[in-house]
Formats: structure tokens, sequence, C-alpha cells
């Protein structure tokens, strides 16, 4: 990348481009409207994250369970909340 912020073939951290003295984004880092998120595509502020035990990962009958509920959270989410029901001193 140039002085004035133009790409070449790896992109740099926003804190360099600023030490660099570049004003402005480069073209590289911004995405074409096509594939920028759509304002329809918002989470509700009503939306749950879900909660998930991770105390169930030790039980042989719930492991599988679990793991899709994780799986299903990221693909999803992105998130979840860790519910433990383990005394801390085992963790």
């Amino acid at each position: 990348m140039d002085q004035h912020g133009d790409c070449t073939s790896s992109l740099t951290s926003a804190m360099s481009l600023s030490e660099q003295g570049v004003s402005s984004i480069p073209h590289c880092y911004i995405l074409p409207p096509s594939q920028r998120p759509s304002t329809h595509d918002h989470v509700s502020i009503f939306t749950t994250l879900p909660i998930i035990n991770l105390s169930n990962i030790r039980e042989q009958s719930l492991r599988s369970q679990t793991i899709n509920e994780i799986r299903i959270a990221c693909k999803e989410f992105g998130v979840f909340q860790v519910k433990i029901n383990t005394p801390f001193g085992f963790l």
C-alpha cells in the first residue's frame, strides 16, 4: 500500500494506515453494495442469545446434543451465553 492508501496484495491494519497518514478509506477495504449487510438483516433487540450448559459436555449422553447446540449458536448468532453447573474449583 502506498502513502495514499492504494492496495497491494495484502491488507494493512487500520492502526498502520493511521500511522502512515492515510486520510481516507482505501477502496479495497470497502465492500461492493451487493456484499454489504442489508438494513433489513438486523437482529431484533428482543432476540435472546442462546444459553448453553457446557457442563453437559462431560456427560456422554448429552455431549452430541451440546456440541450441536454450540454449532447452531455459532452459525446463527456467532455467539452464545455459557452456563456451567460445576464449582469453579473443577474448571
